[in-house]
């Protein structure tokens, strides 16, 4: 081997550092890797010992630390053969971005532009080049980082896009780490590049960057609210838990405990916490550090906002020095909340204060402007709560970050509604939409606030007199949406409070509240307006019961029905009856919740009055 290439030995310090950390003591591990680094002497082998040790430090939680390392590497790399050069760039670019610096650009297109006003992206904190080239990728006479020269038969292949995946998902480029991740080609849970999605795990070697890539992976997909992805990767490593590092596997637990906090599940979100807390309890790792900020998450999201603010400090340390960039600063959010929550204005403005340099980062800036937002809101300040606020969810929205979006929302929704001569209608339009964004993409938890915002503007509408608030299933609370289920399937209030174990009395106080949220005269309308359309064949249906099922369904009384068909109400009430019995509805309500289809010709339909006849005779009519 040449010696531009790197020995054995640093390579296979490399290949093994990632798994070394993951399941062992991070400390020990980068101790052991600087000790190689301080007794090399060629370039080659520094840069590949500094890479290690940069791996080493990020997953300590030592960001500047691995910063500084990956900056010395990617200098001793410089004049080394192409992988050796490479890869060293494209730690340094991931490191940086872990550390603050903007990593998007490193991990980007290519076009040589600068992540932050006058810093290479390949500079380590002292911000001395790397490269000959020209901006953060540092091309001149070496590869792109970026152009995916890895070949795909090289043995650092997952590696390199680990690298460059972690950068962008660190600086918010979720596209582009999306991107990276897809082109390393492993399906959910595989965790090495040789083994098929299928093979047995005791004849599988796990490779650390494979693992690194399902982790980036499921944190991605449960970001962007795809469940369907964290669960299909966590069942693939499931399958191979005995050779996954056990942190890994923790990681997963704790974005299920997330989930279940998101989509309402209380039960399930204590329960995996407990585990997940267990596990993690006084480990400073990477992996174990980023579970309990999942948790955090969750108890945030349950409304838990003391314990979530306790346990961030506990976890990443009272300064969040353990976060990344993007991290912290979605954690001093959390902090500040839960100060102005106990009406602890000045600690909300001293942790303000010392989260203002995060607002340079361009991957932390939406957290802090909306943090800064909820302050303004707290003291009053509305218009200035608006404006941050909407400045928040311009930036989550280029993001992606939906769940962002809808917080900043609700804050400009709430300092809208706080104002002096508020416009009750714009402010519940807003939180009405807030709701029903929520509602769509099972965020329980936002959709909880928004609705109940909503309905507290539309009971201060509603004793005025007539009101033009009208909302829908996303207003609703909880039980009033079980309710309104089983009401649009049709069932008396008698069968509702059975299966809910509620009184009649209770279930009709639901119902006026459901019929007032809808702007619905009877239950019929109402469920019209909640119910998803199905389609009923409606041909054993004769003219007259057709005519009068078709009224029924969209919300007409029997009277108003007697008056457009010019028949008496009685007989309106034989042939719903008889319709409703053919179609096997159980009400005029659910008659409301179907489309009825009709394929034949008049002379079908006069065929089948004609053979109606008996079944007319069975329910009295004429």
């Amino acid at each position: 081997m040449l010696l531009e290439d790197g020995s054995g030995a640093a390579w296979a310090c490399v290949d093994a550092a990632l798994l070394d950390v993951f399941r062992g003591d991070t400390a020990v591990h980068l101790a052991r890797i600087e000790t190689a680094l301080d007794g090399s002497a060629h370039p080659a082998d520094r840069a590949l010992y500094g890479i290690a040790a940069t791996i080493a430090a990020v997953i300590a939680c030592e960001f500047d630390r691995a910063a500084r390392f990956a900056a010395q590497a990617a200098r001793d790399g410089d004049g080394c053969a192409a992988e050796v050069r490479t890869l060293s760039r494209a730690a340094a670019i991931m490191a940086r971005a872990m550390a603050g610096g903007d990593g998007a650009a490193g991990a980007g297109t290519g076009t040589g532009t600068r992540a932050d006003t006058g810093t290479d992206t390949r500079a380590g904190t002292d911000g001395t080049r790397t490269g000959t080239g020209t901006g953060t990728e540092g091309t001149g006479t070496g590869p792109d980082p970026d152009a995916d020269p890895t070949a795909e038969d090289d043995a650092h292949a997952l590696l390199h896009r680990y690298f460059l995946a972690e950068a962008a998902l660190s600086s918010g480029a979720f596209e582009r780490a999306d991107a990276l991740i897809a082109s390393a080609g492993l399906a959910p849970g595989q965790i090495a590049r040789d083994e098929s999605a299928s093979a047995s795990a005791e004849h599988t070697r796990a490779d650390g960057a494979a693992v690194a890539l399902q982790l980036l992976a499921a944190r991605s997909a449960a970001f962007h609210g795809r469940r369907d992805e964290v669960i299909a990767i966590a069942q693939g490593l499931q399958q191979r838990a005995s050779i996954v590092p056990p942190r890994a596997l923790t990681v997963l637990l704790a974005i299920g405990c997330y989930g279940a906090a998101v989509t309402g599940d209380r039960d399930r979100s204590t329960a995996l916490a407990e585990t997940v807390l267990t596990r993690t309890r006084g480990d400073v790792n990477y992996l174990s550090v980023g579970a309990c900020l999942y948790v955090a998450w969750a108890f945030r999201t349950m409304g838990q906002l003391q314990r979530a603010a306790a346990l961030l400090v506990s976890a990443a340390g009272p300064t969040l020095d353990r976060c990344k960039v993007w991290d912290r600063a979605l954690a001093a959010e959390v902090l500040i909340e839960a100060a102005l929550a106990r009406g602890d204005r000045y600690r909300a403005g001293a942790l303000l204060r010392s989260t203002g340099a995060l607002a340079r980062y361009a991957v932390a800036a939406s957290s802090v402007s909306r943090a800064r937002g909820a302050v303004a809101l707290s003291a009053g300040r509305l218009a200035e709560a608006q404006a941050l606020a909407a400045a928040s969810v311009r930036l989550d929205e280029n993001a992606g970050a939906s769940t962002e979006v809808l917080r900043g929302l609700l804050i400009e929704a709430t300092a809208l509604s706080a104002l002096p001569a508020p416009d009750p209608a714009e402010a519940a339009a807003r939180f009405h939409h807030i709701a029903r964004e929520a509602d769509a993409t099972g965020n329980e938890a936002i959709r909880s606030v928004a609705a109940r915002r909503w309905r507290e503007l539309a009971a201060a509408s509603w004793s005025g007199g007539p009101s033009a608030l009208v909302g829908d299933r996303s207003v609703m609370t909880s039980r009033q949406r079980a309710v309104a289920t089983l009401l649009v399937e049709g069932h008396s209030n008698a069968a509702i409070g059975q299966v809910l174990f509620l009184s009649s009395r209770t279930v009709q106080t639901h119902v006026e509240d459901i019929l007032r949220i809808t702007g619905s005269r009877t239950r019929s309308q109402a469920a019209r307006v909640l119910g998803v359309l199905r389609v009923v064949d409606a041909r054993a249906l004769t003219a007259r019961q057709r005519e009068v099922a078709e009224l029924a369904a969209a919300g007409r009384r029997n009277a108003e029905i007697s008056a457009a068909i010019g028949v008496g109400e009685k007989t309106v009430e034989r042939h719903l009856a008889a319709a409703l019995k053919r179609l096997g509805i159980p009400s005029r309500t659910a008659l409301a919740s179907v489309t009825l289809e009709w394929s034949g010709t008049p002379a079908d339909a006069g065929a089948a009055d004609a053979g109606a006849a008996d079944a007319d005779a069975s329910v009295g009519l004429p």
